[in-house]
């Protein structure tokens, strides 16, 4: 992570754009519900900025220092979700599910449950409330993650 943290810091103060959005795929995999065994691949591919690029990563350090530039919060990426998912309840059932859809950089750390993240994002003036009525808090409660949830509640979502 050290050398993302001084391979960004170079980029920012020659100059790059920390709003500048460029073609990306980012893939990760995950559990979305622990009670019934829902596992899948995300794949988000789209125009994306360094923010929403480090949230996906999970580089905690490279949005740390991001957010000393200033950059939009409210930036969208139009992105797209292919989620791959094998759900087990006594029987199998196998699904592909692609959506397209704008989201920030909070949304991005909702969808992928990184707690830590929404709290740097809110700490930052990230406003929960901000895409409608309160989409968010329901996100994160179709996700279980419950504890974002409450974190976006007692933040105005």
């Amino acid at each position: 992570m050290r050398s993302d943290r001084d391979a960004t810091e170079a980029l920012l103060r020659c100059g790059a754009d920390v709003n500048g959005l460029c073609p990306a795929t980012i893939s990760t995999t995950g559990q979305f519900d622990a009670k019934i065994n829902v596992r899948g691949e995300v794949k988000i591919q789209g125009d994306l900025s360094p923010l929403h690029l480090a949230t996906l990563r999970g580089a905690e350090p490279v949005i740390q220092q991001l957010l000393r530039y200033k950059p939009d919060l409210g930036l969208m990426c139009h992105a797209q979700l292919d989620l791959q998912c094998a759900v087990s309840t006594g029987m199998s059932i196998q699904a592909d599910i692609k959506v397209q859809f704008k989201a920030n950089a909070l949304h991005l750390a909702i969808l992928l449950g990184r707690e830590d993240m929404v709290r740097q994002y809110l700490a930052a003036g990230m406003k929960p409330s901000s895409d409608g009525e309160g989409t968010l808090v329901y996100l994160a409660q179709v996700l279980r993650r419950q504890s974002i949830a409450q974190l976006l509640a007692q933040n105005g979502g």
